[in-house]
């Protein structure tokens, strides 16, 4: 038996980490039950990226979340559904909800050769999974065999009869409570909460205050560098790109050299490609140097750009999710993407733009601070930029 913790203490000197536990016991699996209260978007493409990039590892798959209120959100009730989805194409399992009693467990049952090898009780619900996780968490990793058949006895036996199949919640829901938003207004309807997960963390993501905001709109310079964004759709010189900026998650993942299975990049990884022209801008932020930006609804976090001559805009620290979750995060709130879909032309036609803006932020002296503004909003009535 061993203590595990989230990974909000990720330098905590004795305790295992319990996202990288759960991981490496994805590695070694055949089966997967898990029983949980609360599942995030993140969590759930995490584990459909398992199963779609590594095809016939996998025997069952099972997933039961207890406490279904939130899956009335569009963004989970849409991730809990294309996980079910990728289950069932694959013939491996599917999603279930409890329906018969509150269920606020966290279970984790890995088996292989027809047995349970390993599993995880404790405080951490679906989110925990993936990093970047609100809370410290404490959970117990067990392999005795008397408790590991005590814990899939409960989670067949009980949750199992509590349960109903996703298409059946989904049914019995509607499907409007995962259907896009019809119409979508910016300023109305953008809450700025898609990086609150990472607030707090070692990255130093924070939130500025609306009067700081404004002060920041008020020292901007007068030129704009304006990034076309990159989509599954290609751009000149390639007739497609599935693994584009914008859609890291549907490439080929991290395959690892030793034969271990792959693992797949998270949802909400994206770093945004310069074009040659882009790279040249005059505006463009400055290669070689990390900078910060501030959004154009107040979060504030690091970006640099990478790569050859810098083509590649990316955010520090947390393996390029911090940007993703925030573009993403905002797409996905519009309605204009579906978790799980391709980012397309279409996608950004439905949102109202297709670029993606910075400009430099003057310190007061009239000089540039090394601050950029970073702005991805849709102007109000026009529906374009």
């Amino acid at each position: 038996m061993k203590a595990l913790v989230s990974n909000k203490l990720q330098g905590h000197p004795v305790f295992g980490r319990f996202d990288k536990r759960i991981d490496k016991a994805f590695t070694e699996a055949q089966s997967v039950a898990i029983g949980t209260g609360l599942v995030s978007v993140a969590a759930l493409m995490h584990i459909a990226g398992w199963v779609k990039k590594n095809p016939g590892k996998f025997g069952s798959v099972k997933l039961y979340i207890g406490l279904p209120a939130h899956l009335k959100r569009p963004q989970h009730f849409e991730a809990a559904r294309y996980l079910n989805e990728v289950l069932e194409d694959s013939d491996v399992g599917h999603v279930y909800v409890v329906r018969d009693f509150p269920f606020h467990g966290k279970i984790y049952l890995f088996g292989k050769d027809g047995e349970s090898f390993l599993a995880t009780v404790g405080s951490s619900n679906l989110g925990a999974i993936v990093k970047n996780h609100h809370y410290v968490e404490i959970d117990l990793c067990v392999d005795e065999p008397g408790v590991l058949a005590e814990l899939e006895s409960f989670t067949n036996d009980v949750l199992g009869s509590a349960s109903v199949l996703w298409s059946e919640f989904e049914v019995s829901e509607s499907a409007t409570a995962g259907s896009p938003t019809p119409a979508f207004d910016f300023y109305a309807d953008i809450v700025g909460e898609d990086l609150s997960v990472f607030e707090g963390l070692r990255e130093g993501i924070r939130r500025l205050s609306d009067a700081d905001l404004a002060t920041v709109r008020s020292r901007l310079a007068t030129g704009v560098f304006r990034h076309r964004i990159k989509t599954a759709d290609g751009w000149p010189g390639q007739e497609k790109a599935p693994a584009s900026s914008l859609n890291v998650y549907h490439g080929k993942g991290r395959d690892p050299k030793d034969g271990r299975p792959v693992k797949p990049r998270p949802w909400y990884e994206v770093e945004l490609m310069l074009s040659a022209d882009e790279m040249n801008d005059l505006n463009v932020p400055p290669r070689g140097k990390d900078f910060e930006v501030v959004t154009d609804d107040g979060w504030v976090f690091t970006c640099s750009r990478q790569g050859d001559n810098g083509k590649q805009i990316r955010s520090k620290n947390t393996t390029l999710l911090v940007l993703g979750k925030w573009l993403k995060g905002r797409l996905e709130t519009s309605g204009a993407l579906r978790v799980g879909d391709y980012v397309t032309n279409r996608t950004l036609e439905t949102y109202g733009t297709r670029y993606i803006r910075f400009t430099e932020i003057e310190d007061g002296s009239g000089s540039g601070s090394g601050r950029w503004y970073l702005d991805f909003s849709v102007p109000p009535k026009t529906g374009s930029a």
